[in-house]
């Protein structure tokens, strides 16, 4: 079951894709070049880019010009674009309305980096998002100059460690966006609770649906690179070059997983656990969040699922991280 929903959901992505790519295309038809030309990278992140997509899913784009030269003609060309196209897919529309899929400029996602606007701006989640969980739609050749552009703004004091150099600030920002990802949770709870005006049984189910896929597949995007990480530094004087980290942006987080068995094969039973859990929050998900909430107001067993199946799952992933990382400085950098 765990390979057929994995890899089930993996050929869906791949094939909705298509058909996104195509349309998107289609729509723009002659005026391609001058609404996105080559320099405009349009990728994709959330399920699509963990290459997840379910029956309900919905289209997670962002867009950013190298060139840093957004108009306001441009960006509604591209939304309307990729709105029509997301529905000749039989995706759920835009994720936030299309509000992530606004047209920004390069410049934008790193002239805050380490700055409290970082996320205020919404910079640090396009800039985790794109090294966590995404794949290009459009322009991959401009899609890879960003993961590149984006890695520099991390490597900038290698020249002092060359034999040692291990990309702290990245893993602070990890960690970061992932403390904020925690906090976040609840204030949009919040807020949904107040505007829909939700009873206590919703409520209820609202905050179980969301904190399995808080537990699950955002739990997986961040520490699935951070055990990556690790793995690279198996003795304390150990060198992360950067041609490994972008190796390692270019997989999906289950990806990751999968490649951990190799350098780490004593870790095999709990990476198998991981996958399975992971398949089973695929499979409790897989009729869309509207139908899991109304079995989370009554149904006790999927009740005890959700709530064991995100428990185990972060405990095993902290599990993980503990072995891999042995205390040693980028170990110690996540927890302190």
């Amino acid at each position: 079951m765990t390979d057929d929903i994995i890899g089930r959901r993996r050929s869906d992505t791949d094939a909705k894709l298509e058909i996104v790519r195509n349309e998107f295309l289609r729509q723009l038809g002659d005026e391609r070049e001058a609404i996105i030309g080559a320099r405009t990278a349009v990728y994709v992140t959330g399920s699509c880019g963990r290459g997840d997509v379910g029956a309900a899913s919905d289209l997670d784009p962002y867009v950013v010009d190298l060139d840093n030269r957004r108009s306001d003609e441009r960006a509604a060309a591209i939304g309307a674009a990729l709105t029509t196209s997301a529905a000749a897919a039989g995706l759920e529309g835009l994720d936030a309305d299309g509000s992530y899929a606004e047209l920004v400029d390069a410049e934008s996602l790193f002239q805050s980096l380490g700055d409290p606007k970082d996320d205020e701006t919404g910079a640090l989640t396009r800039r985790m998002l794109l090294l966590l969980e995404s794949r290009p739609l459009e322009n991959s050749d401009a899609y890879e100059q960003l993961l590149a552009l984006t890695l520099d703004e991390y490597w900038k004091n290698e020249k002092e460690h060359p034999d040692d150099y291990l990309p702290i600030v990245l893993v602070n920002d990890i960690v970061r966006y992932w403390r904020i990802l925690l906090l976040n949770h609840e204030s949009r709870i919040r807020k949904k609770i107040k505007k829909d005006q939700l009873s206590k049984g919703d409520e209820i189910a609202l905050r179980r649906y969301s904190s399995y896929k808080l537990r699950v597949p955002r739990c997986l995007s961040c520490f699935s690179a951070l055990a990556y990480l690790l793995s690279l530094t198996p003795t304390e004087s150990a060198h992360i070059k950067r041609e490994d980290v972008l190796r390692m942006v270019r997989m999906t987080p289950i990806e990751r997983l999968e490649h951990l068995r190799a350098v780490a094969p004593g870790e095999a039973g709990r990476l198998d656990t991981l996958r399975e859990l992971y398949a089973a929050f695929l499979e409790k998900t897989d009729g869309g969040k509207t139908a899991l909430t109304d079995r989370l107001k009554e149904d006790e067993s999927d009740v005890k699922a959700v709530s064991d199946g995100g428990k185990e799952f972060t405990k095993q992933m902290f599990e993980l991280i503990q072995s891999l990382g042995g205390g040693r400085t980028l170990h110690r950098a996540i927890v302190v």
